[in-house]
């Protein structure tokens, strides 16, 4: 990982626990355009979580609600591959509470963080193409 990788998620962190969340997504954001292949997604995902100490996991959070009005544009094995290394059928599990091991599957909260930089990075990505497009007119 890259010294400016590390440097913007530690911003990004200090900036979170500062209570400065737009500051926090918006380092986030940055660190992420600084990864390009999915082994470098992981590297920073891996790193988040053990920087912020994210562990056990989170019944609380009813993920597939809050993707309700965006889920049907997303393809989830392209953000499970590329941000977890794990098949869409392992996001699936977890976003409909599927019965693995014996128990509902859900997630970490390092896994919610991995997630939330996940959609932070496509959603930039397409803000990005839109505004492409718009220039081109």
């Amino acid at each position: 990982m890259t010294d400016d990788l590390k440097q913007k998620i530690d911003g990004s962190i200090e900036a979170y626990r500062a209570g400065n969340v737009a500051l926090s997504d918006a380092l986030l954001r940055e660190a992420m355009a600084l990864t390009i292949t999915p082994e470098e997604k992981r590297e920073a995902g891996t790193y988040l979580r053990c920087a912020l100490g994210l562990h056990g996991r989170r019944d609380d959070v009813d993920v597939a609600s809050l993707l309700n009005g965006v889920k049907d544009y997303l393809t989830y094995s392209s953000v499970a591959e590329k941000y977890f290394g794990h098949s869409g059928a392992w996001l699936s599990q977890r976003l409909n509470g599927n019965i693995v091991n014996g128990r509902p599957a859900s997630f970490t909260s390092s896994e919610l963080m991995t997630l939330s930089v996940a959609l932070a990075d496509v959603g930039s990505r397409l803000l990005s193409v839109s505004r492409d497009i718009k220039r081109s007119i």
